[in-house]
């Protein structure tokens, strides 16, 4: 391979003769293009680095790369090249064939996904080269991969020494690598002459996993099981996939029962399915045979015929039913056919443990004009009352309330609550900002979702709270209009 002097004077001299002030074309455009190019993350290894080109293209790809060379005028040029301030990349000096060096500079054994050869093997000493590739092949993990450029000439004017591309094959495969690709480069820098090169050979070849491991033993997961009866938002920020998407992050196995399905953005609804009774009653039905919830939550039920077929699935249930009044949006917008809303109070509002109207719900509901906080405090006080009449017809206790605040001025942060034991304000800081698509929806999710993994209702709440708030402050400034807002929260400090 040469010593570092002999390498520092042919740096210091500019005598390489293959400096193209870019990574090698045949690996950038096959790590770019190749469907069967290595992808990231993982730790890759670029023994004889030299100027740093390909280290630092893998390092801009997302892989963890080491930058390894003998010769420290080699490394000086990488540095000037590309820095030091890479997080992803390290410059190392070092002899690859010596194993003390290897250890002292962390490289151990296994410890890489990918090594990558440049011509550096073409500058070795053929009777090196076993030793250079059992090196390479103790630093890769198994299943690691080579990828390599290797220098197929039978003249000078390249590294010192070249190599036949059926022994370069016949020395990797001793090795113990396996093929995966070996074939003339595409897309060589030309020659000196200015002629198109046709002696640069692409290779992938990979360490064998060894013996078949051992089956891997499941550790089955029985969480609880939540239901929504609802509507589907092509946009993703509410309905069936908010809620989704909340009993995840609960820890919660979600199941559904679609009413409709929505052509939606962020700008606004463009067409609304609905779908027969029957195939509600048969998605219950089928859920309920089979996943029992503990907790369900209704959503959207466009019509009369939806709000009596899904009250008739859900009235058997051993589950909390939270029922979610889907009238009116938050602007003010009326979601449903007059009619509806009479079923509602007269055959969901009797089965429910919690209704979660807002401000408008709530006065289609009860008749009164909520713009304020008294105005929620006296609805809130007339739909228990309601509830109590209902739920004493079936025979049952009275459900709570909760009228959310969000689209009263002087309410924002705060939501009523009304049970047994008489009004109570839930108040938080509010949070500043449009995107808030989902919110009250993502809100009742979260509350079920608490039920079903045994919290008291008070308790629920306040945590279902919490969680809207952490989505809100996270929300998704997503699309041209009003975005979500982020039911992946607790995780979005460790995503970019």
């Amino acid at each position: 391979m040469g010593d570092a002097a002999f390498w520092d004077g042919r740096y210091r001299s500019g005598g390489d003769g293959w400096e193209l002030g870019r990574p090698a074309p045949p690996l950038a455009r096959f790590l770019a293009h190749h469907p069967l190019a290595p992808r990231p993350p993982g730790r890759v290894l670029v023994p004889g680095c030299g100027r740093g080109h390909e280290a630092r293209l893998l390092a801009d790809l997302g892989f963890t790369v080491v930058g390894l060379d003998l010769s420290g005028e080699a490394l000086a040029e990488a540095r000037r090249w590309h820095g030091e301030g890479h997080p992803r990349l390290r410059w190392c000096q070092g002899d690859l064939l010596d194993p003390q060096q290897r250890s002292v500079l962390g490289l151990s054994p296994s410890s890489f996904q990918g090594v990558v050869e440049h011509t550096c093997f073409c500058a070795i000493d053929p009777g090196r080269r076993t030793d250079y590739l059992a090196a390479a092949v103790e630093l890769l993990e198994p299943g690691g991969w080579l990828l390599g450029l290797f220098w197929c000439h039978g003249s000078p004017g390249g590294p010192p020494w070249g190599g036949d591309p059926d022994a370069i094959a016949a020395q990797l495969r001793a090795a113990g690598l396996e093929r995966e690709i070996w074939q003339p480069a595409e897309g060589s820098a030309v020659g000196r002459d200015g002629s198109p090169r046709t002696d640069e050979w692409l290779a992938l070849w990979r360490k064998p996993l060894g013996e078949d491991p051992p089956p891997l033993t499941a550790r089955s997961l029985r969480p609880p099981i939540a239901l929504s009866l609802g509507g589907s938002d092509s946009g993703g920020g509410a309905g069936i996939q908010a809620d989704l998407r909340t009993f995840a992050a609960y820890g919660v196995h979600g199941c559904t029962a679609l009413s409709c399905v929505t052509a939606q953005n962020t700008l606004g609804v463009t067409r609304v399915d609905v779908l027969p009774p029957e195939a509600l009653t048969a998605q219950v039905a089928a859920v309920v045979a089979d996943l029992p919830p503990r907790a369900l939550k209704t959503g959207m039920l466009p019509n009369r015929a939806l709000i009596e077929a899904a009250a008739a699935a859900i009235a058997p249930l051993d589950a909390f039913r939270l029922i979610d009044p889907v009238m009116v949006s938050r602007a003010g917008a009326v979601l449903l056919e007059p009619e509806a809303i009479s079923a509602i109070v007269e055959h969901l509002l009797p089965l429910a443990d919690l209704i979660t109207p807002n401000r408008h719900e709530a006065g289609l509901l009860t008749g009164l004009a909520v713009e304020g906080p008294a105005d929620m405090e006296r609805a809130a006080e007339r739909l228990a009352a309601l509830l109590q009449q209902r739920a004493a017809s079936l025979g049952r206790p009275a459900g709570a309330v909760l009228i959310k605040g969000g689209g009263v001025a002087a309410c924002r942060g705060r939501d009523l609550f009304w049970d047994a034991s008489g009004p109570r304000w839930l108040v938080r800081p509010p949070v500043d900002t449009p995107h808030t698509h989902g919110s009250g929806c993502t809100l009742g999710a979260a509350i079920t979702a608490g039920i079903a993994r045994g919290l008291a209702l008070p308790v629920a709440l306040v945590a279902a709270r919490q969680f809207v708030e952490g989505g809100l402050l996270h929300s998704l400034a997503i699309g041209g209009g009003q975005g979500p807002l982020c039911h992946w929260h607790r995780q979005a400090g460790t995503l970019s």
